[in-house]
């Protein structure tokens, strides 16, 4: 009876029955897809313990699966609308919402307190106690250590762009329920998309390999990750953003590539802070003499310094030529 069933089936129903075969290929092919990935990530994870990965490093294993899920958009160029798209909805993550009820700072030094070395307090002069502004942090780490925005988000009412490579810092990021726009991966060194390993120590992550074969080994075995890279400008066009107040850039070296991706015809930016301790060296393209240069050309200038004796910061404040010259900016030194 059955066999009888099935034949009628397969002889009198051809569509119906190519339907049902056609199907059941794709449910297999998915179920295989899904081990197949399940098996990858697994792998990871036994490579990872025999080169002693600790347990709090586990966040390395995620961005690798996430990097395979962002391929399809390596090579997109900066301007191009779907790829702010992608990035609006598959790599942002919004602010906080703090007018929820429970929902706030989770942030473990006093409220009045400033974590940056100086870059801040410069920010709040120069800008004469602005209010609701717009800025970028490449370079977060967890949204506290370091910070040169939190104190002007917490007063200020500023937000912005906080953007953290690191894998061990982005949920340190994420868990201090910053009121600004979150990007857990790099900033483009050209103006597509990329893929680059990125070498992970708390405190001074930064690009190890680009695919322009740029190179620096100096971080230890297994401490290292895929992460995709965006442009800056495509991601200030996934939030409907071209008027930048401040730009703290510091990303171990790369600062010139990535200033140099952007197109300054069409984004305003006021002033950054840019780190230099590491430009010129290493996989880094570009001199300190080079960056000078190509700020002064942009139409910026150099108005004052940040300098740390144990290299935790040393920034170039640079500032649009015209905007607030009244204010006299001196540098701050710091040995902590």
């Amino acid at each position: 009876m059955w066999v009888q069933r099935c034949q009628k089936i397969f002889f009198f129903r051809p569509y119906q029955a190519f339907c049902a075969l056609l199907t059941l290929i794709v449910l297999v092919l998915m179920v295989c897809f899904v081990i197949s990935n399940y098996l990858h990530l697994m792998s990871l994870t036994k490579r990872c313990e025999w080169n002693g990965l600790e347990d709090t490093q586990q966040p390395l294993l995620m961005s690798t699966w996430k990097a395979r899920h962002q391929k399809h958009l390596i090579g997109r160029h900066q301007f191009d609308p779907k790829l702010h798209q992608a990035i609006r909805t598959q790599v942002l993550i919004p602010p906080s919402d703090h007018s929820i009820p429970g929902v706030g700072y989770e942030i473990r030094i006093p409220a009045d307190s400033d974590p940056s070395l100086g870059q801040r307090q410069l920010m709040q002069k120069l800008f004469k106690n602005k209010r609701n502004g717009f800025f970028i942090e490449c370079g977060a780490l967890d949204g506290i250590e370091g910070s040169n925005t939190l104190y002007m988000e917490r007063h200020l009412g500023w937000t912005g762009l906080l953007i953290e490579a690191d894998q061990i810092a982005v949920p340190d990021l994420v868990g201090t329920n910053r009121q600004s726009w979150m990007v857990p991966n790099c900033l483009s060194v050209s103006p597509q998309v990329s893929e680059v390993t990125f070498g992970t120590k708390y405190n001074y992550g930064r690009i190890l390999h680009t695919e322009a074969g740029k190179t620096d080994n100096s971080m230890f075995s297994c401490n290292h990750h895929t992460v995709i890279c965006y442009p800056i400008y495509a991601i200030l066009a996934a939030v409907n953003q071209t008027k930048v107040d401040y730009f703290s850039l510091d990303v171990e070296g790369f600062e010139l590539d990535i200033l140099k991706t952007i197109p300054f015809d069409q984004v305003e930016i006021t002033a950054l802070s840019v780190e230099f301790t590491y430009i010129g060296n290493d996989a880094a393209s570009g001199t300190l003499h080079e960056l000078e240069i190509f700020m002064a050309d942009k139409g910026y200038k150099l108005r004052a310094k940040v300098l740390n004796g144990k290299n935790y910061a040393n920034d170039y404040i640079y500032v649009k030529n015209g905007f607030n010259e009244d204010v006299h900016l001196e540098d701050v030194v710091t040995d902590m």
